[in-house]
């Protein structure tokens, strides 16, 4: 199943919001800490991209074996097929 895209959508609104937030703290404080900005951006850019490779689902760097998430929705609900959503 694939992220929809106001999810995507709501997640740039809310780093980018973030991100802005930020800088404005830093900048009212007098302070420009580029070290800070470089580490925020990294890791906001990190999170998204991890979550856009886990969201192809089999392709991509990361890929994750479904058996345990099968195994466990046959332990909640005894009665569900294996990977029918």
């Amino acid at each position: 199943m694939r992220i929809p895209d106001s999810i995507w959508m709501g997640l740039f609104a809310i780093a980018g919001l973030s991100m802005l937030v930020v800088g404005f703290q830093l900048r009212k404080l007098g302070r420009s800490e580029a070290v800070i900005a470089t580490i925020l951006g990294a890791t906001f850019s990190g999170v998204i991209f991890m979550i856009s490779d886990l969201d192809r689902g089999g392709e991509g760097f990361t890929t994750l074996d479904n058996r345990p998430f099968f195994a466990l929705e046959a332990m909640v609900d005894p009665q569900a097929t294996p990977g029918k959503d």
